[in-house]
């Protein structure tokens, strides 16, 4: 599989986001033009268009010129906003956007989806995953408003690839860090029982450099790609230095598992899709950044 040369015109929403400077040097770093798309206008480097998604006329004058769609434009988690504005404004704006790269003839949209669609991140009623690891197969069980948005929108990809043949591009994203909030996350991990959030996640997770990369290397792709979902996960699980199956085995006894895929440091969530297909190879573990030996001490000691 090749890259194509080609520089495209590539439309990012919600620029402004944690993630939108990282996407902005992936993706000019390559050669591509990023038309900046946010409801705030912040000074990242580029001029951005000013633009409500959840308003049809406002998407059609933010995509315009756009060959390539990147859309990341929503509420993020679900306590921003109360739960009918969460879905709402979700849905919307990912419905608008579609519908405008069909007006304006862009035939490729990827958008910003999440391991939250499978529904364990935000469940108030917990029950486990049918099988481990988890794969682009297991079915999307949300039982809240966040998840239902994201299950909604990768529907209305779906919905735009049945009708146009449009490629339509669904990124999983997990629990994204920030290299600076490394130190930080580490230290009060260290201190603190991080494992019951960790869990909800599966103990998946990217450095938003390597989601970036995942971005880029959609952009990019050669062929047509249809409809397809893809987990942009890390290679190895987070916030606990015991091996995976010990953690599986303990918050998921039941749960059947592929012992031979789930080894070591491995994580729970797996990502051969998106390496098989685009080519993803994540760069940055928080394993770089931790000391673990200090850590199990700790928690023998504690």
């Amino acid at each position: 599989m090749g890259k194509t040369k080609t520089h495209k015109k590539v439309a990012v929403t919600g620029i402004c986001g944690g993630i939108g400077p990282y996407l902005l040097n992936e993706l000019t770093g390559a050669g591509h033009h990023v038309i900046g798309i946010d409801m705030n206008k912040l000074d990242i480097g580029i001029k951005v268009r000013k633009a409500d998604l959840r308003k049809m006329g406002e998407a059609l004058w933010a995509l315009e010129n756009a060959e390539v769609v990147v859309h990341f434009g929503a509420i993020a988690e679900l306590e921003q906003q109360a739960n009918h504005v969460t879905f709402s404004n979700n849905a919307s704006a990912t419905c608008n956007v579609f519908e405008a790269s069909r007006i304006l003839g862009i035939k490729r949209v990827i958008l910003a989806s999440s391991v939250s669609a499978y529904g364990f991140c935000w469940a108030s009623q917990k029950f486990p995953p049918r099988f481990l690891p988890l794969d682009e197969t297991h079915p999307l069980l949300g039982q809240d408003c966040y998840a239902l948005s994201k299950a909604v929108c990768e529907e209305i990809a779906a919905a735009y690839n049945r009708l146009l043949g449009m490629d339509a591009i669904c990124l999983r994203f997990p629990w994204a860090v920030l290299p600076q909030f490394y130190e930080k996350w580490f230290l009060d991990a260290m201190h603190g029982c991080p494992d019951d959030a960790a869990w909800r996640h599966l103990w998946a997770y990217c450095d938003v450099r390597d989601l970036a990369q995942a971005v880029r290397l959609a952009v990019e792709h050669p062929q047509s790609l249809g409809f397809k979902t893809f987990n942009v996960i890390a290679d190895d699980h987070v916030l606990s230095p015991e091996p995976i199956l010990n953690l599986i085995k303990s918050y998921f006894p039941q749960v059947p598992v592929k012992e031979e895929s789930l080894q070591g440091d491995a994580t729970a969530i797996d990502n051969s899709k998106i390496k098989k297909i685009l080519g993803f190879k994540p760069r940055h573990t928080w394993r770089m950044h931790a000391d673990l030996e200090k850590w199990r001490k700790s928690r023998a000691n504690s």
